[in-house]
């Protein structure tokens, strides 16, 4: 059984009416959401969090989906693919420039911590 929320998430931005305490004036407030299915991953007062952030959690997540343990696999990944690399030839693939251009550029990136 997986330790962590199961995929796929979601973003869902929202626009709350909330009411001041003091003069009962509605106001609006924007939350934005990041979903699994109907449980809520995390919710933050857009001031807090850039919808770009939001959703490159949520492609992260969903694209390291079925994979166990990424921070063991994706360095694999990276070797594999600078492998890759050096394999592909034309014939292999009508764009193979750009393949390969992809390939080396996830074998060279850098693990983050």
């Amino acid at each position: 059984m997986s330790k962590h929320t199961p995929e796929p998430w979601h973003y869902d931005p929202a626009i709350e009416i909330r009411y001041d305490s003091q003069t009962g004036k509605p106001y609006e407030r924007r939350m934005d959401w990041i979903l699994s299915g109907e449980i809520t991953v995390a919710s933050v007062f857009r001031a807090d969090f850039l919808e770009a952030d939001a959703l490159r959690i949520v492609a992260c997540v969903n694209a390291l989906a079925g994979i166990e343990d990424p921070e063991k696999t994706i360095p694999e990944l990276r070797k594999l693919a600078a492998f890759a690399a050096e394999a592909v030839t034309e014939k292999d693939h009508p764009d193979y420039l750009a393949v390969r251009k992809t390939l080396i550029g996830i074998a060279e990136l850098e693990a983050r911590p």
